[in-house]
């Protein structure tokens, strides 16, 4: 497990931002916001709400750069947050209305507020720019050394994260305040297995409600990022809440679980959930702007990291060098721009932040793809590598990456190594969702959703049609770099571009 440092800094962290949870909340507050309209919170709920530990989420851009394509996509952590307890709240109605009918209730009182509680905290260990940061403090050694145990394998480090936050002395002391001021009946482990989607065998099911294949998260930032960006998209609800039920279902090891499941008649709206991502990923997750942004943030921490001096302020911290887990989470996005103006102008710091706020973003200088590589060895080794991203991989491309930034200082080019990217985002984690997603054709019979629908044919021509990896460069240099950057990757990956992979960035072929 991490060290004793890291649960220092956990707990400090965690004991600032709940500063005030103490003070009384009168009355219940209603909330409107424009992706579900009016909802309800109950006081113990506000009382979380109104502490800086989900008061930051304000301040957490959900779609991380992908406001510099999307202009208004501009909704936060927070925003998404409200629409995940709307979300759990109607699963959770939709199941209890449709089982008391039959003279059940799976989904007691309890669950429900616990439920609510989780949707409410799922995200609070998310940090600047959401995913893009995600990606390199999922790298660092804590949490490294974290998901190595086997409570967290299967889970995002922003989950991991969440996890080890409300594990915290810290969190129990101000959580048991609540639990004694409002007479709420529940345990924060309970809290922990929602958001991981780890539940007993005989209740899987409540879990699914927020951790499962088509669950209350998913729901809302699909909605919520497509409505905000502009693309047109939609999911049957109705639909969707008429067919799903509860049921017994087997996994490969034969041990048998209560998930949840659809009524064969009812898989449309499970098509278009899938649908939809694949579709979001091209259009705004990897988007070649976003995806541009992202590497320039990878960069500006990576200066920060490798620095000399004592770190930056980030937040109200000094010395921060975003070497530790820890180090995310002080600071709001605002603070992460303020970083460019504390340094003199002109400085490599100072440049790095200030291109990157003013979107004076990296450019293509190759495209890296099915269709823009030839299919030998080369890009069987790149196929290989971006289906997991780990350390070694990432050290890789960052020493190629290094590598092409000397050769064009040799040549004149002003750049940094922290400007030059070779970017192969992971593909969508749509089939390890999906095959948790049960289709019930009776009681007896229920089969995963990949052997209903052809789920491995989609993600296959997905690879060939719409996956994308590119080498960035600085802005206004991108011609210069092609012939670089064609020469170092055949020699270190033999990959053979064609034309294209030039010709799609509006550059010349190099010869």
């Amino acid at each position: 497990m991490p060290d004793d440092k890291f649960a220092d800094s956990l707990e400090e962290f965690v004991s600032e931002h709940l500063a005030g949870i103490e003070n009384p909340v009168r009355a219940r507050k209603v909330i409107h916001e424009c992706t579900w309209g009016t909802n309800r919170y109950e006081r113990h709920e506000i009382a979380l709400l109104d502490t800086p530990l989900l008061q930051r989420l304000r301040d957490i851009q959900q779609l991380g750069f992908g406001f510099f394509t999307f202009p208004t996509a501009i909704h936060s952590r927070f925003d998404h947050t409200l629409g995940v307890v709307t979300q759990a709240s109607h699963f959770s109605d939709m199941l209890r209305e449709k089982y008391i009918r039959e003279d059940q209730n799976p989904i007691q009182d309890q669950d429900k507020i616990h439920l609510r509680l989780a949707a409410l905290l799922h995200d609070v260990g998310h940090c600047i720019f959401s995913h893009a940061s995600e990606e390199v403090y999922g790298l660092l050694p804590e949490m490294q050394v974290i998901r190595s145990n086997k409570p967290y394998v299967n889970n995002s480090p922003h989950e991991v994260l969440t996890a080890k936050i409300l594990e915290t002395k810290a969190f129990g002391v101000s959580f048991d305040k609540v639990r004694d001021n409002y007479t709420v009946d529940c345990k924060i482990e309970d809290l922990t297995n929602f958001i991981l989607g780890h539940d007993e065998k005989a209740f899987r099911f409540r879990s699914d409600i927020l951790n499962g294949p088509f669950d209350a998260d998913k729901l809302d930032y699909q909605f919520r990022d497509a409505r905000f960006s502009g693309i047109p998209m939609t999911i049957d609800l109705d639909r969707l809440w008429y067919a799903t039920g509860i049921g017994e279902v087997e996994d490969y090891e034969g041990h048998k679980w209560k998930r949840l499941v659809v009524d064969y008649t009812g898989t449309s709206p499970l098509e278009q959930i899938l649908f939809n991502r694949i579709q979001l990923y091209p259009s705004l997750y990897h988007h070649h702007k976003v995806r541009a942004g992202l590497c320039m943030l990878k960069g500006i921490i990576e200066y920060v990291q490798k620095k000399k001096q004592t770190g930056v302020y980030f937040g109200r911290k000094s010395g921060v060098r975003f070497n530790k887990l820890s180090d995310f989470l002080w600071g709001s996005e605002l603070d992460f721009w303020a970083m460019g103006t504390r340094y003199e102008k002109n400085s490599t710091m100072h440049n790095l932040v200030h291109d990157l706020q003013y979107r004076r973003l990296l450019k293509r200088a190759m495209i890296i793809s099915f269709k823009t590589i030839k299919r030998d060895d080369g890009w069987k080794e790149i196929q290989s590598k971006r289906h997991s991203y780990n350390i070694d991989m990432h050290e890789k491309l960052r020493k190629t990456a290094r590598r092409i930034a000397r050769e064009a200082r040799k040549k004149g080019i002003k750049c940094y190594d922290e400007q030059v990217w070779i970017d192969l985002p992971l593909p969508p984690r749509v089939s390890k969702d999906m095959w948790g997603a049960f289709v019930q054709f009776s009681d007896e019979s229920k089969e995963p959703l990949p052997e209903v629908f052809p789920i491995q044919q989609w993600l296959e021509l997905y690879d060939m049609h719409k996956w994308r990896g590119h080498v960035f460069v600085p802005l206004g240099h991108e011609q210069e770099f092609a012939p670089i950057v064609k020469g170092i990757l055949k020699e270190e990956f033999k990959l053979n571009p064609e034309d294209t992979a030039f010709t799609h960035c509006n550059l010349t072929p190099p010869k």
